[in-house]
């Protein structure tokens, strides 16, 4: 979600990652689940507790989902455990939660392995996310070799059981097919049907528009699509709306443009601070800051935005600074760090590209 006007080449890797917001956690031993629930004063976490420990597999589901909801580290491991347990006694979500789990490495050590023998087995009974985020793995390449028609054979079904987000990445997998635009009527007819429950599909029907996809151009349609997905912290969809109000194509707004990147950084792309960095330092006097300008600009290396090494004249007004204003600059990015980089959401590709959702089972 960066600034530039073509698909890059990461694209075909990138538009299908599924990462899983699932904060950090180690596996615990089952003395400390017991002392833990019983010291949380949480009387919900306790009663499934008990029959968790009886056997309840369903009991085991909900107790990881309300440690999960915590977002405390001693409960996220507490999260891990129960899901893996009902996992074991085939619970098709524990098994597809799991399998992202150790499919992000957040929790755990990555394991792709693992990960998709867990998806394979959900997905095996039929059970539409684990097919979609299996597909996922096809699609991308990761933890097997890549290959479009097992993600196609994945999706096709997942997506004739009116799964919203099978039919958003079914469509995606047409736009980015070597004869893609063979395929456009049929993705836009895909998207229209899942744009209703899937944020993701609102921001690829604006990309539809703005690139003539299936569609005539029309940058107006797109902002408004993008805007039906930023509305719902579509990281993607925010960025992209940034650069409409920025580059024209609608009724320029550099202050709306700026809000949006501001926003899209905050939910995990990395190259919306450096847009922002740009329109702060030489967008219209009214906007212009020059302070705010190095504070982005610094946010943006740190949290490795392309092309901010390739930047000098931000970096030499940096060094020409003063050393109270530079410390001034590094302890406004760490705290910005520190509030919106804490559970770092995977990032997306760049402004005009197809990117990813962060889904979680359902």
């Amino acid at each position: 979600m960066r600034s530039r006007e073509t698909l890059s080449r990461s694209l075909w890797c990138a538009q299908f990652r599924f990462g899983i917001i699932i904060l950090v956690l180690c596996l615990t031993g089952g003395t400390s689940r017991v002392a833990f629930a019983q010291s949380s004063n949480n009387g919900t976490i306790t009663r499934l507790l008990q029959r968790a420990i009886a056997g309840q597999t369903r009991s085991q589901v909900s107790l990881a989902n309300e440690y999960l909801r915590t977002n405390r580290p001693e409960d996220l491991e507490e999260a891990i455990h129960w899901y893996r347990v009902a996992a074991n006694s085939g619970d098709l979500f524990a098994q597809t939660e799991l399998g992202a789990m150790l499919e992000s490495g957040i929790g755990s050590a990555v394991d792709l392995v693992e990960a998709r023998e867990w998806y394979r087995r959900a997905a095996g009974e039929g059970y539409v996310p684990a097919m979609v985020l299996l597909a996922s793995m096809y699609s991308e390449g990761k933890g097997v070799p890549q290959d479009r028609d097992e993600a196609l054979h994945l999706l096709e079904p997942a997506a004739e059981r009116d799964y919203a987000p099978a039919k958003t990445d079914l469509a995606v997998l047409y736009l980015l097919a070597p004869d893609g635009p063979a395929h456009d009527l049929d993705a836009v007819r895909l998207l229209r049907k899942a744009v209703r429950d899937d944020p993701k599909a609102a921001f690829v029907l604006g990309w539809c528009y703005q690139q003539q996809r299936g569609v005539k151009r029309d940058l107006a349609e797109a902002a408004q699509w993008y805007r039906k997905a930023a509305n719902q912290r579509f990281a993607a969809a925010e960025n992209n709306l940034g650069f409409l109000y920025n580059a024209g194509g609608i009724p320029a707004n550099p202050a709306a443009a700026l809000e949006w990147y501001r926003r899209a950084a905050e939910d995990g792309v990395s190259d919306a601070a450096l847009s922002a960095a740009k329109l702060l330092l030489t967008g219209p006097e009214s906007i212009r800051d020059r302070h705010s300008a190095l504070v982005w600009f610094q946010i943006a290396q740190r949290i490795g935005a392309q092309g901010a090494a390739s930047e000098p004249g931000f970096q030499q007004l940096i060094e020409e600074a003063s050393a109270g204003e530079r410390e001034a600059i590094n302890r406004a990015a760490t705290q910005w760090l520190e509030q919106h980089r804490s559970s770092d959401r995977s990032s997306v590709p760049i402004t005009l590209e197809l990117t990813t959702l962060d889904r979680r089972p359902q």
